[in-house]
């Protein structure tokens, strides 16, 4: 497992237990991290409807 999955598990830690499950199951967990460059985390996700999600939703 590289850094950015590292990083990004943790981040699913915190996230598993501050959204609706609901959330978590159709956002969060089918996602996997790409890529660590400093401060930014590339994150894959299944769809483009799942990025409008994260993106609308969850980013701020």
């Amino acid at each position: 497992m590289g850094d950015a999955q590292r990083v990004w598990d943790t981040c699913l830690d915190v996230l598993r237990r501050q959204v609706p499950e609901a959330s978590w199951n159709s956002c969060f967990q089918p996602t996997t991290a790409l890529s660590l460059d400093g401060t930014s985390l590339v994150v894959a996700v299944p769809s483009s409807l799942v990025r409008e999600r994260l993106e609308g939703r969850w980013l701020a």
